[in-house]
């Protein structure tokens, strides 16, 4: 639980509590705008696709619900009210910018900023069968064209919006990176020490593929002693049953979910070789720009905005969906991309941190921009 600047205010959420959401979905089911908004979507989503999934059908009607309970909440109206510079921003490319065309036509000017899973089509969310088979965006190119500025955090999230959505941006958008600040550097190895300290960090969703990390570090100590630390929570199963029989070189340490700042100071206490994330689809993942900030090397699959940080000899090691999937062919990889003038060996993180992904300067670019905006409206 985050601390509150005492100039923020924290508005109640749409329901707290299982009976509260279902007393929601009644009341909004009863609404006429909940199925004003709801049936031109579902057909003109039926039209688009030949084949229409219920789970599509389900997530258009939820996000009707929550569009028409975002119009009318406390929230959004005190931002109506508001002095004529206010600006609104939504952090999420989801729900919370359902709110955007009924500001636009307020002359509200707003900023929304896309990752990935409010961007990405492909990519997988956890929970109910319908919510995992419901990935698509309604509304997206009346949002796009009604907000003031379109925010991405990697030029291929801004790539693909445009190619998928053309019509939803103009001049309206810019690229504008996630960061993270400097928190100190990982000491260097111990005179001596020839074992390899690998980390992993995230939670264990299917997306994430975290038994695949497993495998890889098993296959990595048969060649050298590997001692490999997982901060995040989550289903452990796939994850414990590669790691059933014991190798002898191999220590594993399973974390669990960590407070943020327990993993930097991990990072500032202890040597760490290689960090690495083998999923299947990610935005531009912070717990990358964490490590490179410590100039740690990162291993990582190059999907989506990965190699965007992740740049081989430069930042670490891109690998292939599919090479991940080999551990033993990875694992040769990697110990001589170790190798003396090797990728990971020859690797500098810091200085592509200090460039793209540094808090401090990107922040800076996001207030100019939305005091930009403050002052268009004006």
């Amino acid at each position: 639980m985050r601390k509150v600047p005492a100039n923020v205010t924290v508005e109640p959420p749409i329901w707290d509590s299982q009976r509260s959401r279902y007393k929601f979905y009644l009341l909004q089911l009863a609404k006429f705008r909940t199925w004003s908004l709801f049936w031109p979507e579902a057909v003109s989503l039926s039209w688009r696709q030949k084949r229409v999934h219920i789970g599509l059908i389900y997530r258009v009607l939820l996000w009707s619900m929550y569009r028409t309970a975002l119009e009318r909440s406390p929230a959004v109206r005190k931002v109506l009210g508001a002095p004529s510079e206010v600006v609104a921003y939504s952090y999420w490319g989801h729900v919370p910018d359902l709110a955007i065309p009924l500001l636009a036509k307020a002359d509200v000017p707003c900023a929304v900023r896309y990752h990935r899973v409010d961007l990405y089509e492909h990519a997988m969310e956890t929970g109910s069968y319908l919510s995992r088979n419901s990935q698509y965006f309604p509304w997206r190119e009346e949002i796009a064209s009604a907000a003031a500025m379109n925010l991405f955090i990697s030029e291929h999230g801004l790539a693909y919006f445009q190619e998928k959505w053309p019509g939803g941006l103009t001049s309206n958008f810019a690229v504008n990176r996630l960061g993270v600040p400097d928190r100190g550097q990982t000491p260097p190895r111990m005179a001596g020490d020839t074992s390899l300290t690998i980390v992993s960090c995230s939670n264990v969703f299917p997306v994430k593929r975290v038994h695949l990390i497993a495998a890889l570090v098993r296959a990595l100590a048969k060649h050298t002693r590997v001692s490999w630390h997982h901060f995040g929570g989550g289903d452990f199963t796939e994850v414990n049953s590669v790691l059933e029989k014991e190798v002898p070189n191999l220590e594993v340490k399973l974390w669990g979910q960590t407070d943020n700042l327990e993993v930097m100071e991990f990072y500032r206490q202890n040597h760490v070789d290689i960090f690495v994330n083998l999923s299947l689809s990610e935005g531009v993942p912070v717990s990358i720009m964490e490590a490179m900030s410590f100039g740690i090397p990162v291993i990582a699959t190059a999907v989506d905005g990965t190699p965007e940080a992740v740049i081989d000899g430069e930042t670490g090691l891109l690998v292939s969906l599919d090479e991940a999937q080999d551990s033993e062919r990875l694992a040769e990889r990697v110990l001589q991309a170790l190798s003396p003038g090797g990728e990971l060996a020859r690797a500098a993180p810091r200085k592509i941190w200090q460039a793209r992904y540094h808090s401090a300067s990107n922040s800076g670019e996001l207030i100019d921009i939305l005091q930009s905006m403050q002052a268009r409206s004006c």
